[in-house]
């Protein structure tokens, strides 16, 4: 494999998947990879969007053309000078849609595969006990159940409602799978609760037994059969488990949880195309002289052609995908 940037040509295997039958490439836009299980991935996402039921077939390919790789310093500064100070960027969510303006700098840092990170501001004023919105979803809170000088750590409101909700359930026939499982994950923490509720109503079957003699004992709708001294202590074991599954949540750790830094940082991105697939830098990479780019994609490399009959080889078909 050879790759360079503004001088000569670059020629490099890649792989393309496709549901079509075809002998030769058109000339629009299209996408290759490094390996043969993405492009088979690639194809196969692409079929389903399509609706098609139709076999992926991946072709073995040869590029050779100019192939800007930002990383590359020479190809950094060509692109630099013909770069507007404010790029457009889509959403990854839409489309393409709803993006917003972003800095030259800021785009060519994430071309590069990696984000500067500065912490939010409501994260910055939160404190301990707060709930604060949800950054990417407004209408969901955050729980802040930590912080320090140096990082804070959250966890989704609605998740911990459900939790209390199931391991504080007296009746556990009903509910779905989740709500066992948070019963089997984080019961411990309403143990003294249920003991105590469990002490109360069975001291009010034996009440009603001995008043019947039926087999079947019901007992009133819960609280009603508590007295109010009985009220006030479940009340304030109720809000126990709230306290005491906070600590569990913060011992044994939640996929649930988030653990944000308060300082700027730097963090790898796994998905670096959506800063390529702009008008901006796109129309600048072909103005600059380039056949097509190399991008991430869920960490792996991807290949965006412009013209790939002028510059893609079809060296053979490799396998059909299963």
């Amino acid at each position: 494999m050879i790759r360079s940037c503004g001088i000569g040509e670059t020629r490099l295997t890649m792989y393309h998947g496709t549901p079509y039958t075809f002998e030769r490439f058109e000339d629009e836009t299209t996408y290759f990879s490094d390996t043969i299980g993405f492009a088979c991935d690639y194809a196969r996402e692409k079929s389903q969007d399509r609706k098609m039921d139709a076999d992926i077939t991946v072709i073995e390919c040869e590029f050779g053309g100019r192939l800007f790789d930002i990383n590359y310093a020479s190809c950094e500064r060509l692109l630099r000078d013909v770069l507007p100070e404010k790029i457009y960027v889509g959403s990854s969510m839409f489309y393409g849609m709803f993006g917003k303006d972003y800095p030259k700098d800021v785009v060519i840092e994430r071309m590069k595969g990696r984000e500067t990170v500065e912490p939010l501001e409501v994260f910055l004023k939160a404190k301990v006990g707060d709930t604060i919105p949800k950054p990417e979803y407004s209408y969901e809170n955050l729980m802040v159940l930590k912080k320090t000088s140096d990082y804070i750590v959250l966890f989704d409101e609605p998740i911990f409602k459900q939790i209390v909700d199931a391991i504080s359930r007296t009746d556990t026939r009903w509910g779905g799978s989740s709500e066992q499982e948070y019963r089997k994950e984080w019961g411990r923490a309403g143990k003294e609760y249920l003991d105590y509720i469990g002490e109360i109503e069975e001291r009010e079957r034996k009440k009603l037994k001995e008043k019947t003699s039926s087999p079947w004992v019901y007992l009133p709708m819960y609280p009603d059969f508590l007295t109010p001294e009985e009220q006030q202590k479940a009340t304030m074991l109720k809000k126990d488990i709230e306290t005491k599954l906070k600590v569990e949540i913060l011992k044994r750790g939640s996929s649930h949880l988030k653990k944000i830094p308060l300082k700027v940082y730097s963090e790898e991105l796994r998905d670096t195309w959506r800063y390529f697939e702009n008008d901006e830098v796109l129309t600048s990479i072909k103005k600059i002289g380039f056949d097509g780019y190399v991008a991430k994609e869920r960490g792996e490399n991807t290949y965006a052609v412009f013209s790939p009959s002028k510059t893609i080889t079809i060296v053979r078909r490799v396998t059909r995908c299963g």
